[in-house]
């Protein structure tokens, strides 16, 4: 790999994850859908991700990656607003 090359893929890790907020407290029944449509007025969502934490085989959170720090600021003001009857809780990074 080239040193530019390696550079704008090191830029675009940086700018996609600066602009990534994480849910947690997930309904065990929220899917990539229900996030979409929760966030998707925050601005463009570039990728949805569920995880599992760590030493757990059911607990779960969720990061989203919007295209913009925008999205991300508008996602923050979603905290604690329910998903599927549960209170999300939205951090960043």
């Amino acid at each position: 790999m080239s040193v530019a090359a390696g550079s704008a893929a090191a830029s675009f890790t940086s700018a996609a994850l600066s602009n990534s907020v994480y849910i947690r407290n997930l309904s065990p029944l929220a899917s990539e859908e229900h996030i979409r449509t929760t966030f998707g007025d925050c601005d463009d969502i570039v990728t949805v991700t569920f995880k599992l934490f760590p030493g757990s085989t059911t607990q779960r959170y969720c990061q989203v990656d919007f295209k913009t720090a925008g999205g991300v600021t508008k996602a923050s003001a979603l905290n604690n607003e329910p998903l599927l009857g549960v209170p999300m809780s939205i951090t960043v990074i």
